[in-house]
Formats: C-alpha cells, sequence, structure tokens
C-alpha cells in the first residue's frame, strides 16, 4: 500500500484488495470548483467495497471511492467509505446520500428502510416492533415528560370493533377499556389520543399513593376510577359513583377486564338533596358523561322548555351515607349536582381533615356560586389546576369571572 506523487496537484494511489490480491489504481487530480474538479478511478475489479485512506494528501483528505453519479459536495471530498460501480451517473438535483444497511441497524431500524416506512408500513399502518408493543410503564405518567408520555400514549392506542355497539380501546398506554360507539365526547379522545384530560391524569399519577381509598363521584365509564385503582394498589380502596345505568355497567366491565374487582366498588346512584331518595337524570344518547339530574330533582325551578332528553329515574344518595369510613382522597364532577353534593358531605369533611379534593366547579351551573366558594373557602385554601397539571393559588372573583374550573382542595400542598 502506498501513495506515489505523479505530477503537480495529482496523487497516486496503488493498494491491495483486502483479502483478494486484487490492485487498484485511484488517481485524484485538484482544480477550481467548476473548472474540471474530478476524481477518475480504473480498477480490475468491477466494485471497490473496502477505500483506503492516503497517509499523506492534499490538506490531509482522503482519497476514497464515490458512489455513483456523487461526485463533490460543494469543494470537498466526502470522507466516508461508500461502494461505486464502474460506470460513473450524474445525481439528480435534491438527491440525497443513502444509508447503508449498518447506519440503519444502529438506529433501530430495519434493513429494508426506516421503522414504519415503506411499504409494508403502508399495507399495515399497525405493525409494531416488539419493543414499541410494550405496556407503559405507570411511573411515566407521574413523572415522564408530557409530550413524550402523550406520544408514546397515542402509538399504543387502538381501538376494536366489538359487538354489541362497543369499541375495545387501549387506554394510557396500559388499560383495556370499553367505550360506546355512538359516544361522540369521550370515545374519540380515547380512541385516538388514549387519554382524556392529561392535567387531571398527570395529577392524580402524582398524587394518589398505595393504599389510599378514592372517591370517584361522577365517574363516568370509568377512566379517573381505573386509574386510581391501579394507583392505590391492592390495598387500596375505590369507590366509583355514576348515576347512569349505562355507564355505570361500563364501569363494572372495565374493572373486570383489568382486574381491579377486587379494590373497586360501583354505586349507581346520584349525589342529591338528602330529602330526595329518587330522583330523575337526562341522558344525552350522543353524549352519556354529560348526563345530569333535572332541575326538579335538586329543589329548583322546572325550566320553560320541556325535556327531549331520554330520562333515567335513579337512587338520590349523599356522601356521607356513601362514605361512612371516610376516604382519603374524593373526585367530584357531577355538573349541577355540585352544591347538593356539597351540602350532602359535611360529615366526610369534619370527620377528615386531611382529605384531598379535586372539584370540578363552573359557576353557570350553581344556584348561588358565590355562597357555594365561600363555604369551601371556609375549609380549604383555594387552588386551581392548570393545564400544566400544577395546583395554584387563586382567588373568588377569578372562579367567579372565568367558565369551567378544576379546584384542588386541601390543607397540604400537592406533588
Amino acid at each position: 500500500m502506498r501513495a506515489d506523487v505523479a505530477g503537480p496537484g495529482r496523487f497516486v494511489h496503488q493498494g491491495m484488495r483486502h483479502g483478494r490480491g486484487e490492485c487498484r489504481r485511484v488517481e485524484v487530480e485538484r482544480g477550481g470548483f467548476g473548472d474540471g474538479q474530478r476524481r477518475r478511478m480504473g480498477r480490475q475489479d468491477s466494485e471497490v467495497r473496502h477505500a483506503a485512506s492516503l497517509s499523506r494528501s492534499w490538506k490531509q483528505a482522503s482519497a476514497r471511492a464515490v458512489p455513483p453519479g456523487h461526485g463533490y459536495h460543494g469543494q470537498r471530498y466526502f470522507h466516508r467509505p461508500v461502494i461505486c460501480s464502474r460506470r460513473r451517473q450524474r445525481r439528480p438535483t435534491g438527491a440525497t446520500w443513502s444509508r447503508s444497511s449498518r447506519d440503519r441497524m444502529a438506529q433501530g431500524e430495519s434493513k429494508s428502510g426506516p421503522a414504519r416506512s415503506g411499504l409494508i408500513a403502508r399495507l399495515f399502518p399497525r405493525l409494531r416492533t416488539r419493543q414499541q408493543t410494550r405496556l407503559l410503564p405507570l411511573a411515566r405518567l407521574a413523572g415522564g415528560p408530557r409530550v413524550a408520555t402523550e406520544a408514546s400514549i397515542r402509538a399504543l392506542a387502538t381501538a376494536t370493533p366489538l359487538a354489541g355497539n362497543l369499541l375495545l380501546c387501549r387506554v394510557l398506554g396500559r388499560y383495556k377499556f370499553l367505550v360506546e360507539a355512538t359516544d361522540l365526547t369521550l370515545a374519540p379522545h380515547l380512541m385516538l389520543d388514549g387519554y382524556w384530560e392529561w392535567w387531571t391524569t398527570s395529577f392524580l399519577a402524582r398524587n394518589l399513593r398505595r393504599g389510599e381509598s378514592v372517591a370517584d363521584a361522577g365517574a363516568g365509564i370509568g377512566y379517573f376510577s381505573l386509574l386510581a385503582a391501579d394507583l392505590v394498589g391492592p390495598q387500596g380502596r375505590v369507590l366509583a359513583i355514576e348515576p347512569n345505568p349505562a355507564s355505570a355497567e361500563l364501569v363494572r366491565r372495565n374493572v373486570r377486564l383489568n382486574g381491579f374487582a377486587d379494590r373497586v366498588a360501583v354505586e349507581e346512584a346520584a349525589l342529591a338533596p338528602a330529602e330526595n331518595r329518587l330522583v330523575r337524570l337526562a341522558v344525552p344518547p350522543d353524549s352519556p358523561m354529560d348526563a345530569q339530574l333535572l332541575p326538579q330533582s335538586l329543589g329548583r325551578a322546572a325550566p320553560v322548555r320541556p325535556e327531549t332528553r331520554p330520562v333515567e329515574m335513579v337512587r338520590g344518595r349523599t356522601l356521607d351515607e356513601l362514605l361512612p369510613q371516610g376516604a382519603d382522597v374524593i373526585r367530584l364532577d357531577v355538573g349541577d349536582a355540585l352544591e347538593a353534593a356539597w351540602d350532602g358531605a359535611q360529615g366526610v369533611l369534619a370527620a377528615q381533615p386531611g382529605l384531598r379534593m379535586l372539584v370540578v366547579f363552573d359557576p353557570s351551573r350553581c344556584l348561588d356560586p358565590a355562597a357555594l366558594l365561600r363555604r369551601i373557602a371556609a375549609r380549604f385554601p383555594l387552588r386551581r389546576l392548570h393545564p400544566d397539571g400544577k395546583a395554584r393559588g387563586c382567588d373568588q372573583a377569578e372562579l367567579l369571572a372565568g367558565g369551567q374550573a378544576l379546584l384542588y382542595l386541601a390543607r397540604d400542598e400537592p406533588a
């Protein structure tokens, strides 16, 4: 292997091809860009697979074999060992260097192309590698970066049609979850994104502890109940309170489907004034999560317009009746019944000084929102949960002037 100087600006490299005993000759001629700068190669074999570096060359550059038609890029040599054929072709405008199989494999891709691209990925868009199909660790919901965690959950989200107008989804990258195909509010988010209200999801994942008891009032179809059951562990307990019979049945099925039946109880009831044992619940056909008690059941005046939504007769209960042993965490998402639910929880509030609550507050759905906030502020400092999942202090004027807000009520600071 040697490099000889054949003339001004010209270097000649002669060497033995590795393991084959075949000689080749590479000549590099210097010149300005656009005025004859070129590379000529002469070789006996049809293809150069191993390029050798010149020990001493112009500006310590390497004379390497060049891919078909690539030549130079600007005024510099390419210093990568690549394969070229005898015939030289002109590179089309905008063409890029192709990567070798070794480069692709080093980056976790297949030999045929980048991951999730190409013909196979187009024909089978749900095809994933073994690593991508692993369940999302529970710790990622509490401490992982939001953008990366949401992307991982979204990549694992699936929706499989089942009999009975049901869809089987993958939720939070971990849980099997049944939703109604006619639901146009919650179901589309779970089918395509795999999560709902990320700020509440991450907050619960950070603040729920093993062995705690949780009450989820307004559980819907069990999204937060299922997450709470996993977070509190086998020693914890979750009470899911849902007045809509169809939604309550889905909670039971989702709990059994994920193996949490030993720690989750489902109560099919509405939080209503103590004197009302039977209340009327209006359920929109395409939005079961927006079911609400009729004003007459809450002691309010009847609306002028007649009710056109399907109406269910359900039992009315209070939190004091449902939680005789108290609870560590209570989530309240009961819409128009928030004032009745707060009045029916005075025993639990008095017996549990360390109680932590997440309360959905909407001043437009309360009969006297200012009076309700004064009663709440008498027991807890007012904190509002923001879209970044952090609870920060707020005042009553801010809550009354804005729309719906998620309040975190506790005497201690949250995680």
